[in-house]
């Protein structure tokens, strides 16, 4: 009875060790598929399937010391390894898949920065209606995929006011856990020329990705606030018109012209940069349809190092062109799909081998037509 008890021991051991290999062999395909074909909600789940393969594999180990005493020497060795490789591959697996679910879920976009995005995307078929007589209506927008699975519609309307045409872009039915489901809104003064609050360059501040220049974006906020704020209250204490060359330029002479700040990922070490961003002259212009344009001719004493435009003691210039409404909003025109933004300037005239300041405007302002 004992040894009857002894031979179908043996038996299944026998049994799970044909078994236990195929499965976890089985489940590490299975599993690094699912890494590498499917979306980041299955990250989650190949990294079960994974460490099924690394239970397994473990459970073959054990299984293969069982049988040792049973079997020649070469064929529990053989067994050992197998049980080893498919430990290390099952294991490898299912760090690779928890580290693919981490990145997905540190780089996946977020449900308020696809709004913001399809907000601002709307442009092509928002700017239809800036030309016809209709007053509202409904833009077709794509779903938001959550990174856990699942996902949210988006809903995209449009207004005429009295500048152009808003677009808001906002989530049809439950927003999940941990998103911001507000909804979103881009007004469009015409084709491809967005407008944004004053305070545009403090909130993009704050988006992730951008700290490394979150300090020259604060400096912008505070040269836009300064230069464009003392026009848009002339116009809106006169009525909405803005002010003649002169009276603008009276303003602007009361203007800060120097932003010191600390750069604190430009210096070396735990020592951040100080940078001092001076404006050489302001310029402004009037446009038409209450549109006015100021143009900051500007230099800069931080130097890059690994920059060819920095070389020597003159510090870097160049000019940044912005236009503001009268209402109190800063335009910025898209080309190419690229937002022109004042920092892709600055950045572009640390690149540029020669100096701008051919280019700067003088002091004098220009009124357009």
């Amino acid at each position: 009875m004992v040894h009857h008890d002894h031979s179908n021991g043996n038996r299944w051991l026998r049994l799970l060790g044909w078994l236990l290999p195929i499965g976890s062999l089985a489940a590490i395909f299975w599993g690094g598929a699912s890494v590498f074909n499917g979306a980041p909600a299955g990250f989650a789940s190949a990294a079960s399937i994974t460490l099924v393969g690394l239970v397994f594999a473990t459970a073959y180990l054990v299984v293969a010391v069982s049988l040792s005493r049973k079997r020649a020497r070469s064929r529990t060795v053989l067994s050992v390894t197998i049980a080893v490789l498919l430990m290390a591959g099952a294991g490898g697996a299912t760090l690779l898949a928890v580290t693919m679910s981490a990145l997905s879920d540190a780089f996946a976009p977020s449900l308020s920065s696809v709004l913001q995005d399809q907000a601002e995307n709307a442009r092509v078929p928002a700017s239809a209606f800036l030309e016809t007589g209709s007053k509202s209506g409904d833009l077709s927008g794509a779903d938001w995929n959550d990174p856990a699975g699942g996902k949210v519609s988006v809903a995209l309307s449009w207004v005429r006011n009295a500048e152009g045409v808003l677009v808001t872009a906002s989530p049809t039915g439950p927003v999940p856990k941990g998103q911001d489901g507000t909804p979103q809104r881009q007004l469009f003064v015409g084709v491809d020329v967005l407008a944004f609050p004053l305070d545009y360059f403090t909130v993009e501040a704050g988006q992730p990705f951008v700290s490394i220049f979150k300090d020259w974006l604060l400096m912008f906020n505070r040269m836009v606030d300064e230069s464009a704020s003392p026009i848009i209250d002339f116009a809106k204490g006169d009525g909405g018109r803005l002010p003649s060359v002169k009276e603008a330029d009276a303003l602007l002479e009361k203007a800060s012209k120097r932003f010191k700040f600390d750069y604190k990922d430009g210096g070396e070490g735990d020592e951040p940069a100080k940078v001092e961003f001076v404006i050489e002259a302001y310029t402004y212009e009037k446009k038409k349809d209450g549109i006015f344009e100021i143009r900051y001719a500007w230099s800069c004493d931080y130097k890059e190092s690994d920059s060819s435009a920095s070389s020597g003691d003159a510090p870097v210039t160049g000019v940044i062109s912005i236009d503001f409404t009268a209402s109190g909003m800063m335009v910025m025109e898209r080309k190419n799909g690229e937002l022109q933004h004042p920092l892709t300037e600055v950045l572009d005239a640390y690149e540029t081998p020669t100096s701008r300041a051919t280019n700067a405007p003088s002091s004098s302002s220009t009124e357009g037509k």
